[in-house]
């Protein structure tokens, strides 16, 4: 083996090497982030959350992906401009006082984020609902597209 080919073969092995490192940590990250998501209820009986925060809001965005309106948002926006991109944010987690995930799709540029769409999620269920914020109510996704036209 010549020189150039040694130093060749021994790059390739610390790049297999350090993918196999950072790969490791991140299992160990994952494992520990599994075990931070046992909680104990009244009773200290020990309650396993089988989705993890993040593996749930990414269910989340990806509900929020399938809907039609979003998808023709999307494409809307990225056919008119370059500076400016459609975005969802997560507006309110459910917690004691509220039961919902509150989702927002928006126009989001280099100054601000516009909401277009308001959508509340059940966090059990996963049911979809659109926040009509002029009547401050929220119906279904087909009560939504009748009252729009659609």
């Amino acid at each position: 083996m010549t020189f150039k080919q040694k130093t060749l073969l021994m790059i390739c092995l610390m790049v297999v090497l350090f993918g196999i490192s950072c790969k490791s940590n991140s299992t160990d990250k994952a494992r520990n982030d599994s075990a931070m998501l046992t909680t104990k209820d009244t009773n200290n009986t020990t309650i396993n959350e089988n989705i993890s925060n993040i593996e749930k809001e990414d269910t989340l965005y990806s509900l929020i992906g399938t809907i039609d309106e979003v998808k023709k948002l999307i494409k809307k926006t990225n056919s008119k401009s370059s500076n400016q991109k459609v975005s969802i944010i997560i507006s309110k987690k459910p917690d004691s006082g509220f039961a919902y995930y509150w989702m927002q799709v928006g126009i989001d540029d280099a100054t601000r984020f516009q909401p277009v769409y308001n959508f509340y999620i059940d966090p059990k269920s996963y049911a979809m609902h659109y926040y009509d914020t002029a009547n401050d109510s929220i119906i279904t996704l087909v009560q939504w597209r009748k009252l729009r036209g659609w």
